[in-house]
């Protein structure tokens, strides 16, 4: 039994092609435009993005006053690419501890890293917007976080959705504008 009756003739279905292959980005646009243009458009990967870049940038001026090249400090991506020291995401702090994690297996050796990253050898530890989302929620790493606030990891700033941690206990808490 033959389904089609009329074969279509090639430049008919080019035609075709062309025209939907035209109008489908032109749809999109349409659709989206009005949440673009009013402000409200929300990206799949929100849960990742800064909420408030005013707290990253503040977090990253108040540590770089405060380290020297020489210092970890365990950022998440989102504030790490300010800092002028080295450092390390909580995963990887995790990691160099022995723990498997997201994207890490439990065979991950000291030797694959750049430099040492434990999170007892860190001058800070910043707890971010992500890092509250998303990172302390991947195995092990809230672990790890839980078992350096019970030595002493002490907060010693806090913005908005940004937390830096120390272990001096000499740094008072402070919360800066």
């Amino acid at each position: 039994m033959q389904i089609f009756r009329r074969r279509i003739p090639d430049c008919e279905l080019k035609k075709t092609i062309y025209i939907v292959a035209l109008l489908l980005p032109i749809s999109f646009f349409i659709i989206n435009l009005p949440s673009v243009l009013s402000g409200k458009l929300i990206p799949n990967n929100q849960i990742l993005v800064t909420q408030n870049i005013n707290d990253v940038e503040s977090a990253a001026k108040w540590l770089n006053q405060r380290t020297t090249p020489h210092d970890l400090v365990i950022a998440n991506a989102n504030i790490s690419w300010l800092l002028n020291a080295k450092t390390a995401d909580l995963l990887m702090a995790t990691a160099w501890a022995g723990y498997s994690t997201m994207f890490v297996g439990n065979t991950f050796t000291h030797d694959r890293f750049a430099y040492p990253a434990p999170i007892e050898s860190a001058r800070y530890v910043v707890i971010g917007d992500i890092d509250t989302r998303w990172a302390l929620l991947q195995p092990n790493v809230n672990t790890v976080f839980q078992q350096a606030l019970a030595k002493g990891l002490k907060p010693v700033w806090h913005r908005g959705l940004y937390t830096i941690y120390a272990w001096n206990s000499a740094e008072q808490p402070s919360a800066h504008p």
